[in-house]
């Protein structure tokens, strides 16, 4: 059956209705498969109205594979003599078929409307749920836009974290900066800058001091030294 094809329902028990059972009497199968073959071409055309004319009953005759006259005579005696069609002089058509072509097309129609409504509905549901989702693990949010807000400030908050500096302890009361400590041994050997580690640690735990910067302490402690502990090959940075 191709795509274009329209597909039309019908009784099983057709061939019981007394009325194709009187067709049957005179026209046998050859008149129940013409029957429906006609039947076939009217769901084809518009309104499934057909034409009293040569041209479709020549139509007919080549897909039954039999004669015009046959045909002509056929229509007419479904008309006049058995009811199986209707006729207003020029066309004719099937009352059963017209009744069910337009049941099954309002049957199409109800399932394009439900499929419609069952389309909005997920679209909107998406639309909420993605509205109000958001990501860093917060869950659902009223304000979307005041939500965004708060997520950009935690995440530069998170930011700023990571950037700030953290100090390392060189020794028990001793902290410097990684950046710091290598500075200090970059201008003074490794050696001086330990023992100063360990005189700054035991100056804070004797006296109970405190500094602002350990590393501003042991460079002026450095600077007030002999300019012999200095490495002449640096300048300070």
């Amino acid at each position: 059956m191709s795509k274009d094809a329209y597909y039309f329902s019908h009784d099983t028990n057709a061939r019981t209705d007394p009325k194709i059972m009187a067709m049957l009497l005179e026209y046998r199968s050859e008149g129940y498969g013409l029957y429906w073959a006609i039947v076939e071409m009217l769901s084809e055309h518009d309104e499934y109205i057909l034409k009293l004319n040569k041209i479709n009953f020549s139509a007919i005759a080549m897909a039954m594979l039999t004669d015009v006259s046959m045909v002509e005579k056929f229509v007419n005696s479904c008309v006049v003599d058995y009811e199986l069609f209707e006729s207003d002089g020029e066309n004719f058509w099937s009352n059963s078929l017209i009744r069910r072509m337009k049941l099954k097309e309002e049957k199409r129609q109800k399932r394009v409307v439900a499929g419609k409504k069952g389309a909005d509905s997920k679209w909107n549901n998406g639309n909420a749920i993605a509205t109000a989702y958001q990501p860093h693990g917060n869950a659902l949010a009223k304000d979307g836009k005041e939500n965004e807000s708060k997520e950009i400030k935690e995440i530069k908050e998170i930011k700023e974290i990571k950037e700030i500096p953290v100090k390392i302890n060189y020794a028990e009361r001793v902290t410097l900066l990684e950046e710091e400590y290598q500075k200090l041994i970059t201008m003074y050997s490794k050696d001086i800058i330990e023992n100063k580690i360990i005189d700054l640690d035991l100056w804070k735990g004797g006296n109970g001091k405190t500094t602002s910067s350990d590393y501003l302490t042991i460079l002026g402690w450095l600077r007030k030294d002999k300019p012999v502990e200095k490495k002449s090959q640096y300048t300070v940075v």
